[in-house]
C-alpha cells in the first residue's frame, strides 16, 4: 500500500483560522438541523458534527502554528493543539461527545464490515462541546470570530437567491455565538 504524505495547509497560502471557525459554525448549524430532522439524515448530521469539531481544533492549530495537516482524527488534533499550549479542559460528558463524534470521520466512506451507528440524541451535547472548545482557543482569535461579518466567509460574500448579499453583523446569530 502506498502511504501518501499528509498535505499541509498554511496561512501563507490563504487559509485563515477565523474562516475555519466560520465553516465550523455552519457545519454545527447544519448538523443540529439534521439531528432534529429525519432519521435518514443522521449520518450526514454526525459527519457534519465531526467536521465542526475538526475545524475548531484546526483553527487553533493554524492560528498558533501557521499551518495544519490533513488530519481528521479528533484526538490527534486535540493533542497537537495541546502541544501548542491550549489545554482543552472538558467535562466527562464532553469527553464522551468528543469520542463519539471522533468515530464519525469514518461516515465519509460507508463500510458494511465496520458500520457506525448514529442515534438521534447523539447531537445533544455537540453545541456545548463546540462552544467549550471555542472558548479555550486564543482570546484574540475568538474575538476576531465574534466580530467577523457573517456575510463573508472563505474570501467570498454569501448571497441569498432573493435579496442579494446576506446581511452580516459583527455579533451575528451563528450557533457558536448564541
Amino acid at each position: 500500500m502506498i502511504k501518501a504524505r499528509r498535505r499541509e495547509f498554511r496561512a501563507d497560502e490563504g487559509f485563515k483560522a477565523v474562516d475555519l471557525i466560520k465553516y465550523a459554525d455552519g457545519h454545527l448549524r447544519s448538523a443540529r438541523v439534521l439531528f432534529a430532522s429525519d432519521f435518514l439524515c443522521l449520518d450526514s448530521a454526525g459527519y457534519l458534527g465531526h467536521l465542526a469539531l475538526e475545524l475548531i481544533l484546526k483553527a487553533g492549530i493554524l492560528y498558533l502554528h501557521g499551518s495544519f495537516e490533513d488530519e481528521h482524527d479528533l484526538s490527534t488534533l486535540r493533542e497537537q493543539l495541546e502541544v501548542l499550549g491550549v489545554t482543552c479542559q472538558l467535562s466527562g460528558e464532553q469527553e464522551n461527545v468528543l469520542y463519539v463524534f471522533g468515530q464519525y470521520k469514518d461516515l465519509r466512506y460507508p463500510n458494511a464490515k465496520r458500520p457506525i451507528s448514529v442515534g438521534s440524541t447523539e447531537g445533544d451535547g455537540l453545541k456545548t462541546l463546540c462552544n467549550t472548545l471555542l472558548s479555550q482557543l486564543p482570546p484574540a482569535l475568538v474575538r476576531e470570530f465574534l466580530q467577523a461579518d457573517d456575510g463573508e466567509k472563505g474570501g467570498r460574500i454569501l448571497m441569498t437567491r432573493h435579496g442579494g448579499p446576506s446581511v452580516g453583523s459583527p455579533s451575528g446569530s451563528a450557533s457558536a455565538r448564541e
